[in-house]
């Protein structure tokens, strides 16, 4: 192969006529970040940051004895959901979304929903609850159905760690800890509106 003589040949020709040698094992130390990249990394690092906090929390009380009772399970739900919100009583939107990254899921669901046919949209229109407003450290509405996101969406979204999962809540795309049913984040007003 006469790809590393040739490249040998150019660096000792380069540094004799005293240019600097080649550029290539340079470009990814000198500090050119994919913003978007950048933007992924934190909101990957703020979500494994609650899940900490709530491992925590959780820690902190009293084991629940393994059961198949529903009364039982919903009272240790809601114990760690009022626990984990007392830990963070501060809360507000985008805490964990984080701001540099509406852009990006807003751009994410218009392309999503252009891709639909109308009965598609529909169809996510009529499972999406439309009880409105829900806030950060709300417990998810039992009364509500938990509207799954399209299975197509949910690939182009950034991925979640065991424990959270993405909620479609009137217009709003929520982030939900599954084990407290606790609303953890909120980005509102991202969900394109009507059904064509």
């Amino acid at each position: 192969m006469r790809v590393l003589p040739l490249l040998i040949t150019w660096a000792v020709a380069a540094s004799a006529a005293g240019c600097a040698g080649p550029t290539l094992a340079r470009t990814p130390q000198q500090g050119t970040v994919n913003p978007r990249a950048a933007a992924m990394a934190a909101f990957q690092e703020r979500a494994g940051a609650y899940l900490e906090l709530h491992k925590q929390v959780a820690g902190e009380l009293p084991p629940l004895e393994e059961t198949s009772e529903p009364v039982e399970i919903t009272a240790r739900e809601k114990a760690l959901g009022e626990a984990i919100r007392r830990a963070r009583a501060g809360a507000q939107p985008g805490d964990v979304f984080g701001r540099e990254l509406r852009p990006l899921f807003e751009e994410i669901l218009r392309e999503d929903w252009r891709e639909r046919t109308r009965r598609s949209r529909k169809a996510i229109v009529a499972q999406v609850p439309q009880r409105s407003p829900l806030e950060v450290n709300d417990a998810y509405p039992e009364t509500q159905l938990l509207a799954t996101v399209p299975p197509v969406l949910l690939q182009r979204l950034p991925r979640l760690p065991e424990g959270l999962e993405y909620r479609l809540f009137a217009r709003h795309l929520i982030l939900r800890d599954v084990k407290a049913n606790l609303v953890v984040d909120i980005l509102r007003d991202v969900l394109p509106g009507g059904d064509t």
